[in-house]
């Protein structure tokens, strides 16, 4: 009987800590995620304000020089003309 109890009570122990290292392993995998999240978000805002800062600096480039962009729009839109017509015959 006492062998039979020692093993009951071995295994316990071992479920026990095996829960136990579980539910460790379990509060560094939320931390974790956590700081992914946190690194994730502060990636995004900064990279939402460099586009914003970029989108900024374009709109005042445009107005005050309009006639460039509306060159090199024209001069890009006559190199893919050229392009496709290249392809097609």
């Amino acid at each position: 009987m006492t062998r039979a109890k020692n093993k009951h009570e071995s295994i316990q122990m071992a479920l026990k800590k095996l829960k136990d290292e579980a539910n460790e392993n379990e509060i560094k995998l939320i931390e974790m995620v956590a700081s992914i999240y946190e690194q994730f978000k502060n990636t995004k805002d900064n990279a939402v304000e460099k586009v914003k800062d970029a989108v900024s600096t374009v709109d005042t480039s445009v107005h005050l020089y309009p006639w460039r962009y509306v060159g090199g729009a024209a001069a890009l839109s006559f190199l893919a003309g050229l392009l496709c017509h290249r392809r097609k015959h």
